[in-house]
């Protein structure tokens, strides 16, 4: 069977398309058939395999209406086309009638004013008012008809003179182009989807393709493993009926982590739902994902820090937000991962810091060597000494008998991450300098220098001017490690991010299968207005809250500002007032509302202003 189907309305167009597709296009078939007649010529054709259908006219409205998500091409009528008719028809006599739907009236009035002839018009709808419409032409003196195939059949039973205007070779070729020029195309579409679908199944992953509405349109041999649902069961399926856990509406605003489906507590899902864009509009979500076994993954967590096992595990996919405070941030970060230069990451507590430095350091050219990461809060400074430079044998009561290189050592190649940096001692901040400005680090109690390769990543949480200025941090240390500076924002200044994050989490931290709560409008003005002084790290907690008390399909305000009371430590109020309250109201009227600006009016900080604006509503 062909797989394009040329319909002809009438006997002379079927003449010429056949001797032009023996000629030229031996591979589309040829059929009579008109209007009605036509649309079931159609609906056979399409039933045999017909992938593209040719028409012209009353029969091609017919055919698209009957079929409209079906591929049609339409045979054109050329100018040429309708001065060969009118010109026929002048010779036979006059007055002479155009009778035939809309667009073949217009053609045939625009021409005739160029041949400064004078037609009498009659516009048809439908194939049962052509021999009425006949009829009274002739009863209103015309003394032939012009029109279209139906026209020209209606007249020859009526026997009234007619003149049918017809394609000419020159539209009809074109006409049948264009259909194999279509077709050509839908082949090469299906051998790249099929040369696509062998590489999708021939992946170790799993990978499931979502359209923008959630239905399956793709699905693996690995997917059908690893979910134990046949592929004819998931195509076209929603992906909530095949996995409950998955939050679609999530994933196709951003990347995101995926979450366990297996009912067996050591088995997991390690992988990514990432949206995919075409000309910046989302058109759907790629899942990819394999089973790991939790506690396997648990130890390789473990061995971060121990000095053996120093992996980056995060990297920008991991970072959720897309407001353009965060995304201006995430891109500097990029530009700062393609170079080798030294970066300084300055944000409050539960920012993240940690975050962008695996994250920089998983897309540097370092990605495949050691990602170091030391809290320098956390250790007292002679600990701290010898973790970072190492010793030798005997360097100091209780030092292994072996020795230990330090930490730039263990991570030549690759990367350090120096967390909290300003804590550290006076006298560490000054062996460090020198680490830093020669490149190379002697263990104490050697005399030897060791040269390493290795990339910094600093991080502080303090107001490092204070600190300068203080002399708790020296100013040359401060600028050697400020080559380039990233400023993470905190949470108060992406709140468009804020019910994105909070979906994410509660999903994070909710049991296996349980369908994700809710947000009344009330209840997410009351988180996108708290002050956030722990930002995400702070988030993370007031969701694990939600997951464990609320048991619901929607969560009020009432429970969120229950759950909320926690979270800020307690301050004097022995001081709050009634002017004062008077005060803070006619700042929060002020300001329209806006208790970051309210606050900022009187000198209040954001959460003292909050606080004690929750006191004036109890």
């Amino acid at each position: 069977m062909s797989n394009i189907t040329l319909i002809a309305a009438d006997r002379t167009l079927f003449s010429l398309v056949h001797k032009l597709s023996m000629q030229l296009f031996p591979e589309i078939i040829v059929v009579r058939g008109i209007l009605g007649e036509g649309v079931a010529v159609a609906a056979n054709q399409i039933r045999q395999g017909a992938e593209i259908l040719i028409s012209r006219g009353a029969t091609s409205k017919a055919i698209r209406e009957a079929f409209p998500s079906f591929i049609h091409v339409t045979i054109q009528r050329s100018a040429f086309d309708y001065i060969s008719a009118l010109n026929l028809a002048q010779s036979i006599g006059s007055p002479i009638a155009a009778i035939a739907l809309p667009h073949l009236v217009e053609g045939l009035t625009a021409t005739a004013r160029v041949l400064n002839l004078h037609l009498r018009l009659y516009s048809i709808f439908k194939e049962e008012e052509v021999e009425p419409i006949i009829l009274r032409a002739v009863h209103e003196g015309a003394a032939v008809v012009v029109g279209s195939s139906s026209t020209g059949i209606a007249a020859a039973r009526l026997k009234v003179p007619h003149v049918v205007v017809q394609s000419g070779e020159e539209s009809i070729i074109a006409a049948m182009t264009e259909a194999q020029r279509i077709y050509e195309m839908i082949r090469m579409s299906r051998s790249k989807s099929s040369l696509l679908h062998a590489a999708v199944n021939a992946a170790d992953n799993a990978i499931v393709a979502l359209d923008r509405l959630g239905r399956v349109v793709e699905f693996n041999f690995m997917a059908e493993h690893i979910m134990g649902i046949n592929v004819s069961d998931a195509l076209s399926k929603p992906c909530s009926t095949l996995w409950p856990t998955f939050d679609f509406d999530m994933a196709i605003r951003s990347e995101l982590p995926l979450l366990p489906f297996s009912s067996d507590e050591t088995e997991n899902v390690i992988g990514q739902a990432r949206p995919v864009k075409l000309d910046e509009e989302v058109v759907g979500v790629v899942v990819n994902f394999q089973r790991q076994n939790c506690q396997s993954v648990l130890t390789s967590n473990n061995k971060k820090h121990t000095g053996t096992g120093h992996i980056a595990r995060a990297d920008f996919r991991d970072i959720h937000g897309s407001s353009s405070t965060i995304q201006r941030t995430i891109a500097l970060a990029k530009q700062y991962a393609k170079t080798d230069g030294t970066v300084f990451i300055v944000g409050e507590t539960g920012t993240g810091k940690e975050l962008f430095a695996q994250s920089i350091h998983n897309s540097s050219t370092r990605a495949t060597k050691a990602f170091v990461a030391v809290n320098c809060s956390a250790l007292p400074g002679t600990l701290l000494e010898s973790e970072l430079f190492g010793y030798v044998p005997g360097a100091f009561t209780g030092a292994s008998n072996k020795g230990k290189p330090g930490l730039f050592e263990q991570a030549d190649g690759g990367t350090i991450f120096l967390d909290e940096i300003t804590e550290i001692e006076p006298h560490i901040q000054t062996k460090l300098l020198r680490v830093l400005q020669e490149k190379q680090v002697m263990r104490l109690g050697s005399d030897t220098v060791t040269p390493f390769d290795v990339r910094v990543i600093a991080a502080s949480n303090e107001n490092i001017p204070r600190q300068l200025e203080l002399g708790k941090f020296r100013s040359d240390l401060y600028y050697r490690l400020n080559v380039l500076m990233l400023h993470l924002p905190p949470l108060r200044e992406r709140q468009e991010d804020i019910p994105l994050l909070c979906r994410y989490f509660l999903r994070r931290y909710l049991p296996k299968i349980t369908p994700i709560p809710g947000f009344t409008s009330g209840a997410m003005r009351e988180l996108c207005e708290w002050p956030w002084q722990g930002n995400i790290r702070e988030m993370q907690n007031i969701m694990t809250r939600v997951a464990t008390t609320v048991r619901g399909k929607l969560i009020d305000r009432e429970t969120i500002k229950y759950l909320l009371e926690g979270s800020v430590p307690p301050e004097n109020d022995c001081d709050f007032s009634q002017e004062k309250e008077e005060i803070i109201r006619k700042a929060l009227v002020e300001a329209g509302g806006k208790k970051g600006k309210a606050a900022a009016s009187i000198g209040m900080s954001r959460t003292t202003f909050w606080r004690k604006t929750r006191k004036t509503e109890r």
